[in-house]
């Protein structure tokens, strides 16, 4: 992260809203789990898991609970913490990439 948060928006054409919908990444480097891990204003459940090794790529599969995803508009939030949970000390320094949003459509 270069920053202690950062939003990145995404659409999801077609989306059932009703249905759950799962989030695939990959992560590098995440020392504690009090980072913060945000989609449309809902906490993720399993959020931003330990990192086994600082040197390795993580693969993450989380699900999306229904009635989180919308068509437009949608806003992944990725907050880096200090080891307590605050934003005002040393946070962590971590990376996610290759995110994807699978979902089911009407």
């Amino acid at each position: 992260m270069r920053s202690r948060a950062q939003d990145f928006g995404f659409t999801c054409p077609g989306v059932d809203s009703s249905q759950e919908a799962v989030l695939m990444f990959q992560s590098l480097s995440i020392d504690h789990d009090k980072n913060n891990f945000e989609l449309n204003g809902e906490i993720i459940f399993g959020g931003l898991p330990v990192s086994r090794s600082n040197d390795d790529w993580t693969g993450n599969i989380l699900l999306i609970s229904p009635n989180v995803l919308r068509e437009a508009n949608n806003s992944l939030r990725i907050g880096a913490r200090d080891d307590r949970g605050s934003i005002l000390g040393n946070v962590d320094d971590f990376v996610v990439d290759n995110v994807v949003v699978m979902y089911k459509t009407r």
